[in-house]
């Protein structure tokens, strides 16, 4: 997230659409990070897919980037 903030908002800021910008680079947080990241690979032809799984009691998220035909 740290890295996030401060390397890559600069640049997000110039290529990213205001109207979108104003709701997605203010105030970050772990889920606006997924959406920008959605947004940005379905520019160039992959897609995002999460998938919920459980191990030894513990729930969490697998993330997984494909390719969109």
């Amino acid at each position: 997230m740290e890295k996030i903030k401060n390397d890559l908002l600069p640049e997000l800021h110039k290529i990213y659409v205001k109207c979108k910008a104003k709701s997605y680079l203010e105030n970050i947080d772990e889920k606006s990070v997924l959406t920008i990241l959605r947004q940005i690979l379905r520019v160039h032809g992959y897609s995002l897919l999460s998938r919920s799984k459980c191990s030894k009691r513990d729930r969490f998220l697998e993330y997984r980037i494909i390719q969109v035909e």
